[in-house]
């Protein structure tokens, strides 16, 4: 099948994606493919349950380790979370290394929540902290990772094994909010670290889409140089709101810059964005499936329905959810009184066209100059 050639001719040709591309080492360098590998494996075998899959994940021998953090360069956690849930759930026992897979994942969590045996770093507030850049891709992980975890435990009744004593799927949950609250506002600086949420965000995100003005206001062409020099000195905030991104965060004294040349924290990335668009799918998910108000209150305490988005794809799930809650109130309005706030956010999904622009952003960019150019019939989303 379609899928095992792909895997095969991975298998066949292994190897760092920098050497076939060398100019990409210098700006994301792969630290290694053997996590892909595993990954990929795990992911397969989840979608076709052919043993195929499983016998490599066996087979392989490296589980990863209990990992310090889940990344886009480190993805071992995910393939442990994956097999842990077969061995949570007593399958596959004749592969006797997924257990393996479960404990290391389970030690990762730990840490996480700071009942391991070697805990991640916290802020003075309580913030996990991994490193100075961007450090809340590595906080976004986390508690996706977690909710994914506590979800497989409460299906299997199942409690997770710490080194200082058992944890429930509801403390985890609790553990989620914590963080996801403190990346929205509840912290020492009252400063949401997503665009466009509240009244206090960053202002002058490191981000060149972003800080170049609107073709509406200025139809000049900007050069690859030209929007350094011009755009990107400048004190005023970002002529573009960037909504929904999530920056890299405060420093680990709880501090934040909000300066454009301040990479480090005020880059934004879909490695940051991404996991939290999760949970508020898992979260109407749950509400749906269960009528428990716990997932309910996540969905209002959180406070960002995402607004009004532009698709729905993989990558941004934010309608899905705005669907489920909009249901909510249409078939029944007094079920949940906290929901209302949705109706509003169910919207269209707007068709996209290659080169056009949207909300202000330029046009189309042209790779051989390194200029965006206004097209005569680019058009506007209002």
């Amino acid at each position: 099948m379609f899928q095992w050639q792909l895997f095969d001719f991975a298998i066949n040709h292994r190897g760092q994606y920098q050497n076939s591309i060398p100019v990409a080492g210098k700006f994301y360098s792969s630290s290694g493919y053997e996590d892909e590998l595993l990954w990929a494996a795990s992911w397969l075998h989840r979608a076709t349950r052919e043993n195929t899959y499983a016998d490599y994940v066996y087979q392989n021998g490296n589980s990863g380790g209990t990992r310090t953090m889940f990344s886009w360069d480190d993805k071992y956690v995910g393939a442990q979370i994956l097999m842990a849930k077969n061995s949570l759930n007593g399958k596959y026992d004749e592969y006797g290394n997924f257990a393996e897979y479960k404990n290391q994942a389970e030690q990762y969590i730990c840490n996480c929540i700071g009942k391991g045996s070697n805990n991640v770093q916290r802020t003075p507030s309580g913030l996990l902290w991994w490193q100075p850049w961007n450090n809340l891709q590595y906080v976004s992980t986390a508690v996706f990772v977690t909710t994914t975890y506590a979800d497989y435990l409460g299906a299997s009744s199942s409690t997770l094994h710490c080194q200082v004593g058992e944890v429930s799927p509801h403390n985890l949950i609790n553990f989620v909010r914590s963080q996801v609250d403190h990346i929205l506002g509840s912290n020492p600086k009252g400063m949401s670290y997503m665009v466009g949420f509240g009244q206090n965000y960053p202002r002058k995100v490191h981000h060149r889409g972003a800080s170049i003005v609107s073709i509406n206001q200025d139809s000049s062409p900007v050069s690859c140089k030209g929007g350094y020099e011009v755009w990107f000195n400048k004190e005023a905030p970002n002529p573009n709101v960037l909504e929904g991104a999530i920056v890299g965060g405060p420093d680990q004294g709880d501090n934040f810059s909000d300066s454009r040349s301040n990479y480090q924290q005020a880059e934004p990335a879909t490695a940051n964005s991404a996991p939290l668009d999760e949970l508020l799918w898992a979260a109407s998910w749950l509400h749906r499936a269960t009528r428990e108000n716990t997932y309910a209150d996540y969905v209002y305490q959180n406070g960002n329905s995402g607004g009004t988005r532009t698709m729905f794809s993989w990558d941004d799930k934010y309608v899905g959810a705005q669907i489920l809650m909009a249901k909510t109130l249409i078939v029944t309005s007094s079920f949940y009184h906290k929901t209302v706030h949705y109706d509003h956010k169910l919207m269209h999904i707007k068709a996209k066209r290659e080169l056009k622009e949207f909300k202000g952003f330029r046009g189309r960019y042209n790779h051989t100059t390194c200029e965006y150019v206004h097209e005569p019939w680019a058009f506007h989303v209002e």
